[in-house]
This record gives C-alpha cells, sequence and structure tokens, in this order.
C-alpha cells in the first residue's frame, strides 16, 4: 500500500511538471505564431510603402519635368516680350523723328 501511495504520489508530481511544461510549449508557440503573423504584417506593409514610394516617385518626377518646362516657357516669354517692347520702343523713336523732320519740312512758298 505504501509502494502505491508513494507512485500515486510521483505520479502527481510528473503530471504537474508534464502540465507546466505543456503550458509553457503552449505560451513559447502562441508568441512564435504572434511573432510569425507580426512579420507577415510588417512584410507586406513593406512592400506597400515600397510601391506607393515608387509612385511618388515618378509622380516627383512628372512635376519636376513639368515645373521645369513651365520656368522655360515663361522665361521665353519673358525674353519674347522684352524683345516686342525694344522693338515697339525703336518704331516709336523712328515715327518721333519722322514727325520731327516733317516738322522740320518747311512749306515751299509759291
Amino acid at each position: 500500500m505504501l509502494k502505491l501511495q508513494s507512485n500515486n504520489n510521483t505520479l502527481i508530481v510528473f503530471r504537474s511538471q508534464w502540465e507546466s511544461l505543456r503550458k509553457e510549449r503552449e505560451f513559447h508557440k502562441e508568441n512564435y505564431l504572434k511573432t510569425v503573423s507580426e512579420k507577415e504584417l510588417i512584410g507586406r506593409d513593406i512592400k506597400t510603402l515600397n510601391k506607393l514610394h515608387e509612385d511618388f516617385t515618378s509622380k516627383i518626377d512628372d512635376l519636376k519635368k513639368k515645373y521645369e518646362n513651365l520656368c522655360k516657357s515663361k522665361s521665353l516669354m519673358a525674353m519674347i516680350a522684352s524683345k516686342y517692347e525694344h522693338q515697339c520702343a525703336e518704331k516709336k523713336n523712328q515715327t518721333d523723328d519722322m514727325m520731327i523732320e516733317i516738322k522740320n519740312v518747311s512749306p515751299i512758298n509759291d
């Protein structure tokens, strides 16, 4: 009877140790699965961010090209406007000179 009770006590100890080891195993397994799922989530987020980065980079490049073209057009238009203002000033000076010449020409008296 003593031996049976001793075996029973040993079984209880082994069973409690087994339960504690099983709980620890489950704990680490859950942590591992949680880590794996977070890793997959982070991987998807990184892929999404890389795709967005590429999209924004191409859009930024397009906007830079448009900006440069607009700046070139604006400076070209300013040069053309300056050219026309200069031509207009020259024509005005020519007409003023002609008007002075016309006034200086004396009418012929008969």
